[in-house]
């Protein structure tokens, strides 16, 4: 697994981060409400920079990723993990993930997220622990509970 580190975004780092949210999502985006819409995808996305929540999953100096985490309430929720295609298969979402798991487990409460129904990244969440706590028409709402160890 490549070590990484997650630090702010910085101005010039805005463009790799939507190019990766584009990589990574653009296909499950695309599968579940049609063709991608730049405009809207872009205010989307801008939305997700504005509310300061957003961190670059650095992995020595490149731009690798990125992580949208509010731990600042119970429960803790992923919003957005998304890593560039060429960071994927590594190793590194899992140790990210791990560690949001970890920080909540301190705390004693539980880890949410949601995740397109057509994204195979579900795998992965289901490996960790993540179990179904809901659904709508488009995602799986899942939970990581501490309570369960």
């Amino acid at each position: 697994m490549s070590a990484y580190k997650l630090r702010a975004p910085e101005s010039a780092d805005f463009e790799a981060l939507y190019r990766i949210h584009r990589e990574a999502m653009g296909a499950y985006v695309e599968a579940t409400w049609g063709p991608w819409d730049e405009a809207v995808q872009r205010i989307l996305f801008d939305a997700r920079i504005e509310r300061g929540l957003l961190k670059v999953i650095d992995i020595d100096g490149a731009v690798a990723g990125l992580l949208e985490l509010d731990d600042r309430f119970a429960p803790f929720d992923v919003e957005n993990i998304a890593l560039d295609p060429a960071y994927q298969g590594r190793g590194v979402g899992t140790a990210i993930l791990q560690s949001v798991q970890s920080q909540a487990a301190e705390r004693g409460i539980d880890v949410h997220l949601q995740v397109l129904r057509v994204n195979p990244a579900q795998r992965l969440y289901r490996r960790l622990g993540f179990v179904e706590r809901g659904e709508t028409e488009t995602h799986w709402l899942m939970r990581w509970s501490p309570a369960v160890l």
